[in-house]
């Protein structure tokens, strides 16, 4: 049996870290095409992330160690900034 690890459902194990979503090693087999997709992809990732920090109450903020104004610092970047 395979055994499952619950830390891989938390959105920061996906990412490598809590805002930045980690790019797949350059692959000579990656088109054009496919690494502009990547972008896109990490681009939605990000903003979806970040309009969701924003909705985040203060309790929740707390329990991830975020104060509010560094969420709203966070969460105002525009999408294709890290």
């Amino acid at each position: 049996m395979t055994e499952f690890n619950l830390s891989s459902l938390h959105p920061a194990s996906w990412t490598g870290s809590l805002f930045h979503r980690q790019a797949a090693a350059p692959s000579a087999s990656l088109s054009a095409g496919g690494r502009l997709v990547d972008r896109l992809l990490a681009w939605q990732d990000r903003a979806t992330q970040r309009r969701q920090l924003a909705e985040l109450d203060a309790s929740l903020l707390a329990d991830i160690g975020l104060s509010r104004a560094a969420a709203d610092h966070e969460a105002g970047k525009a999408f294709w900034r890290l």
